[in-house]
């Protein structure tokens, strides 16, 4: 079964039934409320207290107070139970008017004290004939709705079977995902998905202390651990875990990433301060959202500036934040309790982890994608390299062979006229040296002819504009840039010292005042000392910002892999240097020196 077909299952079981008459919310069926400060009353004393409608739905708040709600049973001959929803509901005790001794259960005791193994609280409800009183004590410092609901005993079967269904579905599809992104961590070390996985541990932990399975099937004889579990610890490793998952998500060429986790600490250290400020006593304060919509809209941001995986990052957390802020207005008791707002956590979670799925798979695609398009420009480049080669490996192949054309030539004049130059032997000397000097003349013509290429290649800069690529044939290599760069600057050399226009060279690139003995290196005092980048992207930028100084930042940084900033500071040390003249100068090398 298709993924979306399993979650379009868990929403539709958790449609309520068709048979509306078989449950009802006794809080719309005519119950009253009464809230005891005092905490003293007894059932006795509060049967003749006077209790007040409701007018929507009551929360406990986080305050100890005990409330009592009185509900008269109508009468009915089917089997019926009293649900209360509220699993957090720390002590419960429904009294019957036959009935002395009330039945006594909550999330603060034993789940053995139950009578259905339910992760709620259910209650059977006598089968009466005529209208009978019940009251309903509850002791919770949790903020709980006061939510109970009459059901038929079908009716509370086949709901539940469909509910713990759902959740089932619910919480395989999370372990799946946990587990296959904990193998992918495993398998490429990519953090992403290591910091994605604990993130659904997280909401696995804070769906299992919401709706009480975890209490019923992990942490059954230690009630006391569900209050801290579910109100500090999951909530707090989510959003850090959500943090590392969200920074991490972006990729490594994004700078200002690094402001989303100060926003995000920044707004986390608020709501501990509104928390210091509560003393504690209200968990659930809303600022827990903030650094959630904080990441929200910083990814928006980068959206709009371009980064596509982000579409996917987005609809997951419009899903999530749904969920989040309706669960946390139902704990406040802003919305009421029903199905909808109970789940609207689960349901955002596994819409959202669904879509941050797609998401990684999308941000995958992108890293390959682009990995491709570098593999292939590193092709094309060897490519280039290998055919200046191959022409240069040409010309002297077709040296070579002229050579060995005039030596044969020349020994079989001497072998076939041997005896007729015994007798000229000044004639024959004169010849050779002749040749000799027509030898030197051609390696002089060779020479010179390899330096008025170069001469015309370098040339180019100052004609046409040429790309990186173009740029990259004239200039290959860091020393060849070098020694380009040395026999421009040493032909003006100056000491800094004491003055002397003598250089002695010291290697291949560097030199020394004949006078002083100051040692001079090719890029000192220069738009290209302290520079970390390659020589031959930054002789390019020389030569770009010298046609154009507003050229575009952006493109150039994606053709030269470097960053928009590195590029910026750069250009404004170019613009410094251009300064320096009362007009451009014809030569871009001027400004590098």
């Amino acid at each position: 079964m298709h993924l979306k077909h399993i979650c379009l299952y868990f929403l539709l079981i958790l449609i309520p039934s068709y048979a509306i008459s078989e449950e009802y919310w006794v809080h719309n069926e005519g119950a009253l409320w009464l809230a005891d400060s005092s905490n003293s009353l007894s059932y006795t004393e509060v049967v003749n207290e006077e209790f007040q409608p409701f007018e929507n739905v009551v929360t406990t708040g986080f305050d100890s107070v005990t409330f009592w709600v009185k509900y008269p049973l109508p009468p009915s001959e089917e089997k019926r139970v009293l649900e209360i929803v509220t699993a957090q509901t720390e002590y419960i005790q429904v009294f019957f008017d036959d009935q002395d001794t009330p039945l006594e259960f909550g999330a603060a005791l034993p789940f053995q004290n139950r009578g259905y193994e339910h992760k709620n609280f259910i209650v059977d409800l006598p089968e009466n004939k005529i209208v009978t009183n019940l009251f309903i004590k509850i002791v919770s410092t949790n903020n709980v709705g006061l939510l109970f609901k009459v059901k038929s005993q079908q009716s509370f079967t086949n709901y539940s079977i469909k509910e713990y269904l759902g959740l089932g579905i619910y919480y395989g599809v999370l372990l799946l995902l946990l587990l296959y992104n904990a193998l992918l961590f495993i398998s490429i070390r990519d953090k992403v998905y290591l910091w994605y996985a604990l993130t659904v541990s997280m909401a696995i932990g804070i769906s299992l202390t919401d709706d009480g399975l975890g209490f019923q099937y992990l942490w059954s004889d230690a009630p006391e651990m569900s209050q801290p579990l579910g109100y500090y610890v999951f909530p707090v490793g989510f959003l850090i875990f959500y943090t590392l998952y969200a920074f991490h998500y972006l990729p490594r060429s994004f700078t200002s990433k690094k402001w989303l986790l100060y926003g995000v600490g920044a707004l986390s250290i608020l709501f501990l301060f509104i928390e210091l400020i509560n003393s504690g006593s209200d968990p659930f304060t809303f600022s827990y959202t903030f650094p959630f919509m904080f990441i929200y809209l910083m990814y928006w941001r980068y959206f709009l500036k371009g980064y596509r995986p982000a579409r996917y990052f987005l609809l997951g957390n419009t899903f999530a934040l749904i969920g989040v802020m309706v669960n946390q207005m139902r704990l406040k008791g802003w919305i009421e309790g029903n199905i909808y707002t109970f789940y609207a956590f689960e349901v955002g979670m596994v819409l959202e982890f669904i879509s941050l799925s797609l998401a990684l798979a999308d941000r995958y695609k992108q890293i390959v994608k682009a990995k491709d398009k570098a593999v292939k420009k590193e092709i094309e480049l060897q490519k280039d390299l290998n055919e200046e080669q191959a022409k240069t490996i040409e010309i002297q192949e077709e040296k070579q062979q002229l050579a060995e054309k005039v030596n044969k030539e020349l020994e079989e004049k001497v072998s076939s006229r041997t005896k007729e130059l015994e007798n000229k032997n000044k004639q024959l000397n004169d010849l050779v040296g002749k040749l000799k000097e027509l030898n030197i003349g051609y390696d002089k013509e060779n020479w010179a002819l390899k330096l008025n290429l170069n001469e015309e290649k370098k040339s180019q800069l100052l004609g046409k504009k040429l790309d990186y690529k173009a740029f990259l044939k004239i200039y290959p290599t860091d020393n060849r840039c070098k020694t380009f760069l040395a026999e421009y600057r040493w032909k003006k050399f100056t000491c800094d010292v004491c003055r002397s226009d003598v250089a002695i060279p010291t290697n291949e690139f560097d030199v020394k005042c004949s006078s002083c003995a100051k040692k001079y290196s090719i890029t000192h005092n220069s738009l290209f000392q302290y520079q970390k980048l390659p020589l031959t992207k930054l002789m390019y930028l020389v030569y770009i910002f010298h046609r154009d100084s507003k050229s575009d930042v952006n493109e150039l940084s994606e053709e030269l892999e470097i960053s928009t900033n590195s590029i910026y500071a750069f250009r404004k040390k170019v613009q410094v240097s251009q300064e320096r003249f009362k007009k451009a100068p014809d030569n871009w090398l001027d400004l590098v020196f």
